[in-house]
């Protein structure tokens, strides 16, 4: 009967340890997370500049070149193969003008970021 309880408790002990070694994983994964936002949201290097961006449109919207700068890649391309048609520089225009007019805070959510960890 000794025995029963000692190893009823060596379990019960057993099972507490790894509940509190989940418990240190799950809290360092939560500051690894906290980490990261503050990098994403704090990162002013990345942030990217409004009147460079429409600039960019204006002189090189026919090339879709704003667009790379803005990490729209894939849109960049679309520019690229389509430079001929001559709508790309129309929609440069458009969009050099939506950039001025906007607010910063618009202009950076429309970025697309790299995380630099």
């Amino acid at each position: 009967m000794i025995y029963l309880t000692q190893l009823y408790f060596y379990k019960k002990e057993v099972l507490m340890s790894l509940s509190e070694k989940k418990k240190i994983e799950i809290e360092e994964e939560e500051r690894y997370r906290s980490e990261i936002k503050t990098k994403i949201s704090d990162s002013d290097t990345e942030k990217k500049n409004k009147l460079v961006a429409a600039l960019l449109a204006f002189f090189l919207g026919t090339f879709g070149i704003h667009k790379f700068y803005m990490g729209e890649t894939g849109k960049g391309i679309f520019y690229l193969l389509f430079c001929w048609t001559g709508i790309p520089t129309i929609l440069g225009v458009i969009e050099c003008i939506d950039y001025l007019l906007i607010s910063n805070k618009q202009f950076q959510s429309r970025c697309k970021y790299k995380i630099n960890l």
